[in-house]
Order: structure tokens, then sequence, then C-alpha cells
């Protein structure tokens, strides 16, 4: 005969199909509905009726399951796959594939910028944005040698380091403060 919406746990984005008695919500037996999220319970939606609300507790009528939701899987980071290409699930693949890079492959010890030739017992990953740090040490001279913590004689020039992914790529930047 069926359950109630209640009895059936539906979630958002089911597909139930009335299989008793119709009521004053409007949905007739046989028919096919989505199930939607709704202010005053559960929204259930088809291509005929437009609008049929059922409450959740609704006891007038049964129904079934005909297919439950998909589940939305959460975003994939591509920047940060370790797994060779042929193990990756379809759906990482394809992101991989869609993303349109720039890429990195993965040999020997570590990622090279390539271009994917997608073999699948490669490791390739969408090229992470570089980090980029800047250290700025401020000091002064004293007796003819750099010093910190002077609280006597106070900051008199500043050293601005630039590193990217943890490795200098600048010169130091030596600036007299004022």
């Amino acid at each position: 005969m069926g359950k109630t919406l209640k009895e059936l746990g539906v979630q958002v984005g089911d597909i139930i199909k009335r299989t008793g008695w119709h009521d004053e919500f409007h949905m007739y037996v046989g028919d096919y509905y989505e199930v939607r999220g709704g202010e005053y319970g559960v929204a259930a939606y088809n291509n005929t009726v437009q609008n049929s609300w059922v409450p959740l507790g609704d006891t007038s009528g049964y129904f079934e399951i005909v297919s439950r939701a998909t589940p939305v899987a959460p975003p994939i980071d591509l920047t940060t796959i370790t797994t060779p290409f042929g193990l990756l699930d379809e759906a990482t693949q394809k992101a991989l594939k869609d993303d349109g890079g720039p890429y990195e492959f993965y040999s020997g010890d570590r990622w090279f910028e390539h271009g994917p030739l997608w073999y699948r017992t490669s490791t390739y990953r969408k090229k992470p944005v570089p980090k980029v740090e800047t250290v700025v040490l401020t000091g002064c001279q004293r007796w003819g040698h750099w010093a910190f913590d002077q609280a006597d004689l106070g900051d008199t020039h500043s050293i601005t380091l630039t590193f990217t992914d943890g490795v200098l790529d600048s010169v130091a930047k030596v600036e007299v403060l004022k």
C-alpha cells in the first residue's frame, strides 16, 4: 500500500509515487512527484500539478520512493591530488581534465609544471597558486653591526625579504626609516 512521507523519511530531490487515496492536496494515485523543500513541510511537484503541498505528518495518503536524491559531492580541490590518474574516481578525472590547468606532474620526489598526457599510472594536479610571504625585519646599526630590539636607539632601518613557496625570490631590500 505504501507509507506516509514522514515514515519514508523523504528528502529534497527524492522522486515519489502516490500509491494510496487522493486528498485535498490534489495529488492523485499513480502520479509521480519531485520532493522539494517548503516552509510548511514538503512540496511535491509534477508536470501537471504545481505547488502541491503535503505536510510531512500527512496521513491521508500513501507513497513509495521511486528514487532517492543523489547526494551532492563536496567540491574537489584539484591542487591537492596525490593519487595516480587511473585510480581517481570518474568525477575527479573529469574535473581535472575540464579544469584547463596549468597542471603539474609528479616525478621522483617533486612536482614539475607539465601539460598532462593523462597516463593512468601518472599523478597530475592543478598547479597550486604560489604562496608568497613577505618578511620585514626592523632594527638599527650599532657599533657597525645590525642590531634588533635596541630600545634606546629605536629602529632606523628595515630589511624586506620576499619568499615564494618558501624560497627567497628577491634580493633583500634595505630602507632607512624616518
